[in-house]
């Protein structure tokens, strides 16, 4: 999954898929802002030519994300920003030497668990509000 694609990566980009991770990494010093913005750019183009590739493959959207009934516009922002936080405190605290982590395996799979963690959590937030107001 996820941490296998961050480990695959690291040598290239540091394993960043994620333009809010360049951009922790900027805010937390550890990037440059030109190497960010090109790195997120970069991203942003991997992602849009993944999306088309996915559309030319399959005549529905395989994982399309919609917000459940009962989740508005301003709710879903809330906690896709709280899963992002999540996700850019675990990168920064899985890179941070004085915590004494060696470069190695763990750091992808600490990333690929708390992407599988906000996700499980998110969906379940999403699915739940759907089935209540379906239910009632």
């Amino acid at each position: 999954g996820i941490g296998g694609t961050v480990h695959l990566f690291s040598d290239i980009s540091g394993g960043q898929l994620n333009p809010a991770v360049s951009f922790g990494l900027f805010f937390a010093r550890k990037l440059s802002l030109v190497r960010a913005a090109v790195l997120s750019v970069a991203q942003i183009i991997g992602g849009l030519i993944a999306a088309g590739i996915m559309k030319a493959i399959f005549t529905s959207a395989p994982g399309a994300v919609s917000m459940g009934e009962g989740i508005s516009g301003g709710k879903g922002l809330i906690l896709e920003f709280l899963g992002t936080f999540f996700l850019v405190m675990t990168v920064l605290a899985t890179i941070n030497g004085k915590r004494g982590h060696a470069a190695g395996y763990l750091q992808p799979l600490s990333i690929g668990i708390a992407i599988l963690v906000a996700h499980m959590f998110l969906v379940s937030i999403f699915l739940l509000s759907y089935l209540f107001v379906s239910i009632y």
